[in-house]
Order: structure tokens, then sequence, then C-alpha cells
């Protein structure tokens, strides 16, 4: 094609609609052999070359989306004439009693070799083929949450069925596999799955697998346990199971006195009953003084008060030689003397026992208290400056990480070739602008370090990117981020909920989480045994394990039977609640999800989710380790509170039979007295009738 051609293309065919005024910008130098481009904004035709712009653009987009409907609607629904172009086609060559599969489009000649176990899985994937193909042969087990589950990898159907006949309990009490680990070992067996040249490796007890690739004549499934729910972008088969949050434990406490201490040796209803008995006393004195000595009523309430309260502190104040005298005054108080030695005596020998024991532990229940806060109260402007830079300060951290990874690969001089001799891309200075870029250093005083790791796990080992706490977390954290920052450019303000939510991000920033691989930013050394996790637990410094729900709670019931000498803590409230379930990722027709299916419809699912267990034999090698790393210390005695059981219920009864032994003695002398006296006056107006 010439270039008369295209300048005749530009400038004379131009034009959409042909009643159109439009004049191409584009002319023909044929001096130069070249286009010359005229410019609307300069050109007199400005108007007319601006309506060459617009059909000529319309033009062709309306030629392209036509056309591009037209060639998917005869594709998809067999309309128009039928093209080729999306199918392919699989060839079987056999030669020499070879064969060799082929894939070949009609588009090209050539043939692609391929394998078998593609063409398979291809084949498989396909509605119309799914008789020509055997069902799946190996089930595959992973999860993120390795604590959570002792298998994985591949496992053959003999040593599935023979693990299926023993039933769970037997499979949790004493092959010591988690309760879902049954549910897999029914999966293989009720679905029926099989490998042609699989090996049993039942002899192996607790690593009963054998990790041998894909199937040679079928595909497999592959189901993910503990897998969130948010995380799920496919439309491949998931069931959810389990709804938590996280939750931490901490043996760190501070031990404080309140006036609790002197209301402690006794429980509420004893502190009850001596308030009653104490009225009851008021009042007898204070009618003793009104009727007897015939006191004003306000004086002898007072009086009745003083007197009460004085003896039962062992001060007793002086009475009055008339009040000393009556009989009901001698009778009640005589009683209550016998009582107050005894009670007063207890109570002193019960508080200075608990005063001189371990005082009261507090400790933090609530993830905020994990942390000093960055911002205080309602600064708005504090949280948007730290939001505008907090996305910076996580990419510091993802490139510290990235380089870490790639350390194992390259030396000083691979890392500075890998980064084009970016001398900023080492391990030093991008540890360092972690600590620079971060609002605040890690306070002592203040800050807990987090440690989100089943204590099972070799932390050396352990990966800080696909830590389940800190993916959960840092997904929350970049939404909470684009959500306050949005509402604040709509409305100038940031709601309370919002600030409370963004209080989490004190849980990442300044870092807290220690690893290996990323250095020391806080005051904890680095982890480097199996057992650090635990030991450094168990030290009962600000140290917090963090887990899911379940986990911590199991945990907690762990550490204080190995640890009877420590008082553990936990959250009274979890965060980041999620769920998470099973999901399955199956190349061809799947057999898995029906069962899982039916069997959590029936609730055994639930049942065997909730199942307590052993704990590995891993975990007791852990935690004897540590038990000769730290001082073992008896149980404390804990000072019981006086209830109304036991000895203080008779001391009660006791003095409640003399009560009343007092007021019948009291009966009787008043009736004698007023016996003696009706006489008295009966032989008085005897003598005087008898004189008059």
């Amino acid at each position: 094609m010439s270039w008369d051609n295209i300048a005749t293309a530009f400038t004379k065919y131009s034009k959409i609609f042909g009643t159109s005024p439009s004049t191409s910008p584009m002319s023909w130098d044929s001096r130069r052999q070249e286009l010359h481009w005229e410019s609307c904004h300069k050109s007199p035709k400005r108007k007319s070359i601006m309506l060459w712009h617009f059909n000529y653009i319309f033009g062709v987009h309306f030629a392209y989306t036509l056309s591009t409907v037209y060639f998917l609607v005869q594709q998809l629904f067999g309309y128009g004439p039928k093209k080729e172009l999306l199918n392919v086609i699989y060839l079987l060559l056999i030669g020499n009693g070879i064969e060799t599969w082929h894939l070949n489009f009609p588009s090209q000649q050539d043939l692609t070799l391929i394998s078998r176990e593609d063409v398979i899985q291809k084949i498989s994937n396909h509605e119309k083929f799914h008789h020509l193909t055997e069902p799946p042969s190996d089930l595959v087990l992973t999860s993120k949450r390795e604590s959570f589950l002792n298998l994985h990898g591949y496992f053959d159907k003999v040593y599935a069925c023979e693990a299926y006949r023993k039933g769970p309990f037997r499979l949790v009490r004493e092959d010591r596999y988690r309760p879902r680990a049954t549910i897999f070992f029914s999966l293989i067996c009720i679905g029926n799955y099989s490998f042609g040249l699989a090996e049993s490796d039942a002899k192996r007890k607790h690593v009963p697998f054998k990790l041998r690739g894909k199937a040679r004549r079928t595909y497999d499934e592959r189901i993910q346990v503990d897998f969130q729910s948010h995380q799920r972008f496919s439309i491949n088969p998931y069931i959810g199971t389990i709804n938590q949050g996280f939750s931490f434990m901490t043996c760190y406490s501070r031990e404080a006195v309140s006036f609790k201490v002197f209301l402690n040796p006794f429980e509420f209803e004893v502190w009850i009953i001596i308030l009653f008995t104490m009225t009851i006393l008021v009042v007898v004195l204070v009618l003793i003084l009104t009727t007897k000595l015939k006191w004003k009523w306000v004086e002898a309430i007072s009086f009745a008060q003083l007197v009460v309260i004085s003896n039962m502190f062992e001060k007793p104040t002086t009475v009055d030689g008339k009040i000393e005298t009556t009989i009901q005054f001698r009778i009640q108080f005589g009683v209550l003397m016998l009582l107050i030695p005894i009670l007063t005596n207890g109570y002193l020998g019960l508080s200075i026992t608990s005063i001189s024991a371990s005082l009261e532990h507090i400790s933090v229940t609530r993830f905020d208290q994990l942390s000093k806060p960055v911002c205080n109260g309602d600064n708005g402007k504090c949280h948007i400056d730290r939001l505008k830079r907090f996305e910076k300060y996580l990419e510091t951290i993802e490139k510290h990480m990235q380089i870490i990874s790639l350390r194992r690969f390259f030396d000083y001089k691979g890392l500075l070739k890998f980064f084009k001799g970016d001398r900023t891309n080492s391990i030093n200075k991008t540890f360092e602008s972690i600590i620079n870029k971060s609002v605040r250093r890690f306070d002592v005083n203040s800050d807990f370090v987090l440690l989100p790791y089943p204590i099972e796990i070799d932390v050396a080992k352990y990966q800080i990117g696909p830590n389940v706490f800190y993916n959960r977390l840092l997904f929350r954290l970049r939404e909470t981020t684009k959500i306050v920052l949005t509402l604040f450019e709509s409305s100038g303000k940031i709601s309370k909920d919002s600030i409370h939510a963004m209080r989490m991000f004190d849980l990442l920033e300044p870092w807290r989480i220690p690893h290996p691989q990323l250095g020391n930013l806080s005051n904890m050394r680095n982890l480097e045994n199996i057992w650090d996790i635990e030991h450094e637990l168990v030290k009962c410094k600000r140290t917090a394990l963090v887990l899911d729900e379940i986990e911590i709670n199991r945990e907690i019931r762990y550490f204080e039977k190995y640890y009877p000498w420590l008082k553990f803590f936990k959250a009274t409230s979890a965060i980041l609640p999620s769920e998470s379930g099973w999901y399955f990722d199956i190349n061809g027709k799947p057999v898995t999800p029906q069962i899982i299916e039916r069997l959590y419809v029936a609730g055994i699912v639930q049942l065997l989710e909730a199942w307590p267990y052993r704990v590995s034999e891993l975990r007791e090698n852990i935690t004897k380790q540590v038990h000769t790393l730290v001082e073992r210390k008896p149980r404390e005695n804990v000072v019981k509170d006086v209830s109304l059981g036991g000895n203080i219920q008779t001391i009660f009864w006791i003095y409640l039979i003399l009560l009343v032994v007092a007021f019948a003695i009291t009966l009787v002398v008043e009736a004698r007295i007023h016996k003696k006296l009706w006489k008295g006056l009966l032989y008085a107006g005897g003598r005087i009738s008898q004189v008059y």
C-alpha cells in the first residue's frame, strides 16, 4: 500500500455520512512524501475538522463493537456461519505401541505434544465427558493452620479404611489424631477413592502418607480446611463450619490492694447476717432506753448505734450505771459478748492470712490494652495523618520480607544485581526504614509482644507472610483505611465507631510480632527453638499468645494443668470474627462435597469440630523442655472465703440458741417482776382498804 492510497483513505473516504460537511485534518504532501496534520485549534476549518474526528471515531468503534458481538454470538450460541477458532482437538497417535497425545487448534497447522494427565483433567472438566473418566483417585487435605490438623498430604484407601474402622474414639484417644481427621478418613473410604499403584503406608503411625504427585490415570480432589470465607473468589464448593474470631491469653499481671481485701474474709451472706444482727441489737437497746429510762428517740438511736458498733470492734463504750443494771441489757449484750470474740478473732486471722498471701492479680482482658494508643481520644487529625501514611509503613514491612525471602537464593552481590544496583534494598536498610517510618518506637512498659503462632510450630521455619492473624488483621486495616478516608473526604468528620475500629492499628504499629527473619523490633529475644514460644509465655512478661478462640480455650486448660503455680488470663471478647470451613478445589466432577454436606446436615461435622482431643507427643516434649528451664513452684494455697457452711454456721446456730434462751429468760424474769409487782399492789391495796 502506497502513501497515496493512505492519503486517499484518510482524506477522501473519511466521512461516515456523506452529507456531513467534515474535513480531514490530514493532507498528503507530494513533494516531501509525507502526511501533513492540521491542528483543529489553529485551522479556520475548526468545526469541520472536529466533525471529521467525531465521524471517524464513531465509525471505527461502531464497526469494531458490532463485529465483536457478532463473533461472540456465533461462537457461544451457534448462530451465523460456523467458525472453529475456539475449538480444541485432542489427537491420540499410536506408533510402535507408544501412545502420544497432541493438542491442535484449527487456526494452526502444528501439533503440540501434551501429557496424558492434562488430557484427562481437561476432558473431565467438560460436563459431557464425565462418564468417560474415572472418579477422582487421590484426596488431598491441607490447612494453613497446621495446629488444627495433623494431616497433610496423600492417603491411600487401605490406611484410610483401616482408620475408619477404628472409629473416632480410638483415633483421637490412642493415635492422637485431631477429631476432624476422622472426617477425612471417612471421605476416602466412603467416597471409594483408589489409586492403582498406591502402596499401603500403614506401618508409619504418625506420618501415614507418601507424596506421589498427581494421579496417573485420573484427577484428584483437594480440600482446604479452615478456609476463610472472605478469601473465596471462585465458585468452587464451600461449606462453612466455624464462626469465630481471635482471642489472646497471657500470665502477665500486677498485684493491687483495694478496699475489697477487707471484705474478702467473709462472704456476702455472712456480712448480711452480721448487719441484720447488729440492727436487731440496736432496736432492742433503743426500746430499753425509751421504755425503761424514758430517753428521747434521737438520743436513744444514736447511743444504741455507738454501743453496738464499738462492741463489734472490741472497743466498748462506757454505759451509764442505770443502763447496766437493767436485766434486759445484761442478757442481750451478755450473749453478744460471747459471739464478738469469735467473730473478731476469726476475721482478723483470715484477714492477716489473706493480706500476707498473694494479692489480687490484675491483668489485661481486651486487645486495646495490649498497646499504648498512638492517637488519644477524638484527635481526628492524628488519625487521618496516620491512615495516610500507614500503607507506606506496610509497604516497607512487605519489602523487608521480600528481601529476606530473596536472601535464601541470592547473596549480597546477587541481591544487588537483582535490584539493579539499588543499595537501599538490603536487610539493614529496610530494617532501619521500618523503625524510621513507624509512628513511634516499641514501649517496653506498655506494649505487649504478640505471638500469633501455634506452639507446636517451629517459628524459625514458619514464614510470617502466611500467618492467619497477620493476614486477617491486615485485610481489616486496609478496609478500614478506605472506608474512613472516603467518609472523611465527604463529611470531614470521623465517627466514634471508626475511632474505636482504628485502635486495631496499634496492633501492627509499632511492629510487635517477633520472627527470626524480621529482626528484633521489640524487647524479646529471637525465637530460635520450637519451645521458645511456650517458654516466653510462662515468663509472665508483657507477652500474649494470639490464636483462634477455640485454640485459646484449649491452651488455657493446658497451661493451667501443667503450670498450676501461674495464673492465666484471656480476652473477654474476640476480634476479627469470620467464618471458616471446608473449601473444595476440584478438577472434574466432585465427590467429596456431597459427602461433607450430608455429614454437616447430620451434625457430625459440628460435633467433631468441637470435640476435645489429646495433645501430641511433640507438645508434651515441648512442655518437658520448658519445665527444665523455669523454676517449678507448688500450687499456691488459696485462702477460701468463710461461708455460712461449716464452723461459722455452727457458731451462728449457737448464737441463735443463746439469743432465744436470752429472750425466754427475759420473759420469765419480766413475768416474775410483774407478778411480784402485781401482788405488791394488791397487798398494798388490801392494807389501804383495811385502814379505811
